[in-house]
């Protein structure tokens, strides 16, 4: 048995096996996940595809999304604001399936419907807003050119 065979099994791949690793979401919208990952294993080369799980962490079920995307980069869209779903990659290719990899990911909450001015000077401005259920931060921009 070679030492990669060996290693591999010790991490809980098997020889001969496609898998990802370096599981990152990249960007984070209301609805969409953008994932990016790193196929290794001896039959790397070989993988066609990626069949992608996406399960609501909470309940457990497998959610209807759209997966777009090829090579080592995905876009899940579909999802629901603020909640954490537990995302499960699996390479495909003519060898059948390899192992499988899960890891977390959660969508930002939803946006600020009604936001006004409250007070206005040469100085600044008051912003206030109706609070948004799951937000514990805001990000405000300021669009003024002049």
């Amino acid at each position: 048995m070679k030492l990669s065979s060996l290693l591999l099994m010790a991490a809980g791949a098997q020889a001969n096996d496609a898998y990802a690793v370096n599981m990152n979401v990249t960007k984070t919208r209301v609805s969409r996940l953008f994932i990016n990952f790193n196929t290794v294993g001896e039959l790397a080369d070989q993988v066609e595809d990626y069949n992608v799980i996406v399960q609501d962490a909470a309940t457990g079920r497998t959610v209807r999304t759209r997966v777009n995307g090829k090579g080592d980069n995905r876009q899940i869209q579909g999802l629901r604001p603020n909640t954490k779903y537990n995302i499960t990659l699996r390479a495909t290719g003519a060898f059948g399936e390899g192992s499988e990899q899960t890891f977390s990911a959660y969508t930002s909450p939803r946006g600020v419907d009604n936001a006004w001015v409250s007070y206005r000077d040469q100085n600044g401005a008051r912003i206030e807003w109706e609070p948004v259920d799951g937000a514990d931060q805001y990000k405000v921009v300021n669009t003024d050119s002049g």
